[in-house]
């Protein structure tokens, strides 16, 4: 492979599907932040624009820049989230969790 086409640097996509979690999103952040050390993206899903969590990650993305923002368009529940999560990671390996566990 050319040195041109290198690998992809995000190894790791976490998908952190969300329902009105304003609160406990900073400290989720904060955790993966000092305990992730490999290339990765955090993805946080979302079913519904009113979600409280919106604003809370756009307020943090500065700070986070590995965060990226999924709306769920492909019908509310974690399922779909987690499909819509899938769909968009970029990373080699996936990795599922929540914001408030």
């Amino acid at each position: 492979m050319p040195e041109s086409e290198s690998k992809n640097p995000i190894e790791l996509s976490i998908l952190m599907p969300v329902r009105d979690e304003a609160i406990n999103i900073p400290i989720a952040l904060k955790l993966i932040n000092a305990a992730v050390e490999t290339p990765h993206e955090v993805l946080i899903i979302y079913d519904r624009p009113d979600d409280n969590s919106v604003p809370a990650v756009v307020a943090l993305q500065s700070k986070y820049p590995e965060v990226r923002l999924i709306h769920n368009d492909l019908g509310r529940g974690i399922l779909n989230a987690l499909r819509k999560g899938v769909e968009a990671a970029r990373g080699e390996f996936v990795f599922l969790s929540c914001v408030d566990e």
